[in-house]
């Protein structure tokens, strides 16, 4: 997300983006984008591993500033805990603003709205979760994603990438970045009680789970492309038919972006249950089908079995479904977050 923004940012006007560390474990380092000489720069700088980030705005180097407060902020930024930098930022009038990407804010972002300018939201159901004294803050936006993502390549060209047939269908499951045991233990245990005639697997099982599910399906002698981990995700989604997916932000606003019908596997363990909320604004839009994921892979293969059943035969379900999530995307998020974050400064 820090990188989609970043680079939404740069022709925006004369800024020059500075990404500060997103302490996840996709970004660990501190990225520069656009030129140096250019008279304003935004810096984003995070703690938490969901994603939740605030980009605080400093004057440039050679504009006056109301006092020194900015430039020790600017200096000690990538030194300070993000509460600590969002509440300095207010102190000395900058303007912050905070990217909440799931439905439900977390609890960093739940403390720090009270020192924002502005929440840019994926979901517009996240105003159902603050409290009303924060809820003319929240904009809708949606979630930052990658610009290859937002004009995929030809499915015949990423086929070829991929090794994979462009005239059959493409039924893909990811459990994001790492991949998700119970997710992969469901598929391959559903997938053992039906006729996937006419389709292929593309399964993104995490590089921890590779060897297992390649073995799994060797058992089941159904031929399967398994990937450990891609970070190019733009192939991966021009192939894919249908998904089953947990429903972690950037799962969501992928999915949406793209077009893409789903199986929702929400994330199991988070205590607030956010990836749930998350795939219910897909499934109450019509754009997904959402399962529990009840950490049994005997028990999860019974509930998703007549679903992907279903899908895999019901061209015309899917097609519905593609039309709802298309409906939901918002593949400009990276625009219009950073139209909201300049239109502060």
């Amino acid at each position: 997300r820090i990188e989609a923004l970043a680079l939404a940012m740069a022709p925006l006007g004369e800024r020059a983006v500075t990404v500060g560390r997103e302490l996840t474990k996709q970004f660990e380092e501190i990225t520069t984008v656009a030129a140096s000489a250019l008279p304003a720069w935004i810096a984003a700088s995070s703690q938490r591993t969901r994603g939740e980030f605030a980009l605080v705005l400093h004057p440039a180097p050679n504009a006056p500033a109301k006092d020194d407060g900015a430039r020790v902020l600017q200096l000690l930024l990538d030194q300070l805990p993000l509460k600590t930098a969002v509440k300095l930022a207010a102190e000395k009038k900058i303007p912050t603003a905070l990217i909440n990407p799931d439905v439900i804010p977390g609890k960093a972002n739940q403390y720090l709205m009270k020192h924002a300018a502005a929440v840019c939201c994926q979901f517009a159901q996240t105003s159902q979760h603050v409290s009303s004294s924060k809820r003319s803050k929240l904009i809708v936006t949606g979630c930052p994603i990658r610009a290859d993502i937002t004009a995929l390549p030809e499915r015949a060209a990423a086929a070829a990438t991929l090794g994979l047939d462009p005239l059959l269908n493409t039924l893909m499951i990811t459990g994001a970045s790492q991949g998700a045991q119970t997710v992969n233990e469901a598929v391959t245990k559903t997938l053992s009680e039906l006729k996937v005639q006419g389709w292929q697997i593309l399964h993104l099982s995490g590089r921890a789970h590779a060897d297992s599910v390649r073995e799994s399906y060797r058992a089941m002698s159904i031929p399967a492309r398994v990937v450990d981990f891609t970070p190019a995700m733009a192939d991966i989604w021009a192939v894919t038919d249908l998904a089953i997916s947990r429903s972690g932000a950037s799962s969501c606003a992928e999915l949406t972006a793209c077009g893409i019908p789903s199986i929702l596997m929400p994330y199991p363990f988070h205590r607030d249950q956010h990836q749930r909320l998350n795939a219910k604004v897909l499934t109450d839009a019509g754009a997904a089908i959402l399962i529990d994921d009840q950490r049994d892979a005997v028990k999860n293969a019974a509930t998703l079995k007549p679903a992907l059943e279903m899908l895999l035969s019901d061209a015309g379900r899917r097609k519905a479904m593609a039309l709802a999530a298309k409906a939901l995307g918002k593949p400009d998020a990276a625009e219009a977050v950073a139209e909201v974050v300049l239109g502060l400064a």
